[in-house]
């Protein structure tokens, strides 16, 4: 039987050793000691437990906000009964564990759900569908049967000193899917010979969220265009976000499914990778400007001082987009782009948090910089995009 260590250990700690079936125990678990004299009462019947009626039988799990753990549901039931020489006694501590297991399982692989002294629990959204999704496999967003029952555990811990209450519970949970871990995504394609570990069409992002998962690419693409979406940890493998037979993305490897742009053109690109949508669209870029220079700013170069500012590298497939490995040494008040080595072509943040992932806004009224402060000194990847202005200024490991 699989039992959640923290639930055992806190089971341990609360029951001594105090008493089984059949033995002698003295003053009803109360008294320090026995003389020879005393009448040493012994154990002699167990009421198990009944559990009662839960307000509902079918639960839908939903995603809480970020950093919250919502109060799901108490589960309540009676309390154990243990009968002293035929007379009912209140006795030492006990532990209650609330097991869940499918339904028609027989509780032959239970899992502790949650565990009190009390004859009641309080359940959350995010421990019963982490205990769904890890230990039964719970496909999220489907509707899943199981069943509750409750297992009294008193004296050592034994076998023998478990008493399974004399009902269970029928319910049924929904689980929701949990946040996706937002990595960097990459086009992979024809624009880069399908090089699966090619990382010039790394993906932007409108800012660094923890709740958007939206990836979105302006740029140029050649006629008869196809590409994939491969996140960083897939790097190296074929397994891709994919086209699938609705128009949506799909996390796989499959040859076959890929997006096409059969005309030249420049194109915004964008991919949620939770709501599993692409959308592609065309881009007028007829009147952006093609800047020869575009330089990255800060107090690591004295702001430019000189002309001293590291140019960027422009991209040899769309002359929109930049790029630039630097060590920085100093980030005091953050960093910037301009063209030209010229105060007069600047971009600026639009929030100065938003890093690594943010979006810039051309020669503003404000004079702010990205604020790089918590990703700290380092070796960093910078990437510009001057026809939206997004950008990306990532700490490399």
């Amino acid at each position: 039987m699989k039992q959640n260590t923290i639930f055992t250990t806190i089971a341990r700690r609360l029951l001594p050793a105090v008493f089984a079936i059949g033995m002698p125990v003295c003053g009803a678990f109360v008294t320090t000691g026995c003389s020879e004299k005393d009448a040493a009462p012994a154990l002699s019947e167990i009421e198990a437990s009944a559990l009662d009626p839960l307000p509902v039988e079918a639960i839908v799990l939903n995603l809480p906000e970020k950093g919250k753990n919502p109060f799901l549901l108490t589960v309540t039931w009676t309390e154990t009964k243990f009968y002293l020489d035929g007379k009912w006694s209140s006795v030492g501590p006990v532990i209650y564990n609330l097991e869940i297991d499918r339904k028609a399982n027989h509780f032959s692989d239970p899992v502790v759900l949650a565990a009190s002294p009390d004859p009641a629990v309080d359940l959350y959204v995010n421990d019963v569908n982490k205990i769904l999704l890890d230990y039964f496999k719970a496909e999220a967003k489907t509707e899943m049967e199981m069943e509750l029952r409750l297992v009294t555990v008193y004296g050592n811990m034994k076998e023998e000193n478990k008493v399974v209450s004399s009902n269970t519970i029928p319910v049924a949970f929904t689980p929701f899917e949990p946040p996706i871990e937002l990595t960097p995504v990459y086009m992979i394609g024809t624009m880069n010979e399908w090089n699966n570990r090619n990382k010039d069409f790394m993906m932007f992002r409108d800012n660094s969220d923890a709740d958007n998962y939206e990836y979105v690419y302006t740029g140029r693409m050649a006629a008869n265009t196809s590409f994939k979406f491969c996140p960083e940890n897939k790097l190296g493998t074929n397994e891709m976000y994919c086209k699938d037979s609705n128009g949506k993305i799909v996390l796989q490897d499959n040859a076959e499914m890929q997006f096409d742009i059969p005309e030249a053109g420049y194109y915004t690109i964008k991919i949620n990778i939770w709501d599993l949508t692409c959308a592609i669209e065309p881009f007028d870029a007829s009147a952006a400007v093609e800047w020869p220079v575009i330089c990255f700013v800060g107090a690591f170069c004295n702001w430019g001082a000189n002309g001293l500012d590291p140019e960027m590298n422009r991209s040899t497939y769309d002359p929109h987009i930049w790029s630039l490995t630097i060590d920085l040494d100093n980030i005091d008040y953050g960093v910037k782009f301009r063209a030209n080595h010229d105060w007069g072509t600047r971009w600026c943040p639009e929030i100065p948090g938003n890093n690594p992932y943010g979006k810039a806004v051309f020669n503003p009224s404000a004079d702010p910089n990205i604020d790089i402060a918590k990703q700290g000194l380092g070796h960093y990847f910078v990437k510009f995009n001057d026809l939206t202005s997004h950008y990306i200024v990532m700490k490399l490991n």
